[in-house]
């Protein structure tokens, strides 16, 4: 008989920072991934490349990595580019990089290095004693609820997921939020697990560097609104 139990370590979560437009809206979305199409040549120094226009939004906090031929270019944008925007503001690049150069923003990335991760959802209780109950028992309602994911994870910092998680956690403070998907290994016979996913914020971000062994960090996806729950399937 084939066994259901699951083994953890096929857990998998993936990360987007949000763009102000889709944060704005009355339920927010996460965004789409997008194809980054460099439509003139861009010299050392410059903080924006011109593109073809962008079918969706592009979020700041993202490292992108385009490619011409045999060469290779990673930017850093640094302010989120709207639908239809034909710029992309990024970091002062290092490197020229010459037009037609393309890169792919994927918007839900598989966040590496992952050891540890528990998921909870909290539901506050108001009880009630009610009178003339000699035993004093009490009952009550749930008056409201919230969840949360915490991460331990090994630090990669080649890895572009990283580089979203920590602008994410560092800038928070200024309203900047992320989507966080966690997806549950499948049991036996199934082809996916549990996910839990939706709004959040990144907190209580922390890196530890030891001497003597490798960097590590943890964090909390604080949720923001109600999650989306699948089950599995």
């Amino acid at each position: 008989m084939a066994s259901n139990f699951v083994i953890g370590n096929k857990t998998k979560l993936y990360f987007t920072v949000m763009p102000g437009s889709l944060l704005a809206l009355d339920t927010p979305t996460k965004p789409t991934d997008q194809t980054i199409t460099l439509t003139a040549a861009a010299d050392v120094a410059d903080e924006e490349l011109t593109i073809t226009a962008l079918t969706g939004p592009v979020p700041a906090g993202t490292a992108i990595k385009l490619t011409q031929s045999t060469n290779t270019f990673i930017v850093y944008t640094t302010a989120d580019a709207a639908t239809g925007a034909t710029s992309l503001p990024v970091e002062a690049l290092t490197v020229a990089i010459p037009s037609g150069a393309t890169g792919q923003y994927k918007s839900m990335l598989l966040l590496q290095g992952g050891t540890t991760s528990d998921e909870q959802i909290q539901a506050t209780d108001q009880e009630v004693t009610v009178y003339g109950d000699d035993l004093g028992f009490s009952t009550g309602i749930v008056t409201k609820a919230s969840w949360n994911i915490s991460y331990s994870f090994n630090v990669l910092p080649s890895d572009l997921s990283y580089f979203r998680l920590a602008y994410a956690a560092q800038n928070a403070v200024k309203g900047v939020r992320g989507w966080i998907r966690k997806e549950d290994p499948a049991p036996a016979g199934y082809t996916s697990g549990e996910i839990i996913e939706g709004l959040c914020d990144v907190t209580d971000f922390s890196k530890s560097n030891p001497s003597d062994g490798i960097i590590t960090g943890k964090c909390t996806f604080k949720g923001r609104g109600t999650p989306t729950l699948n089950h599995y399937a």
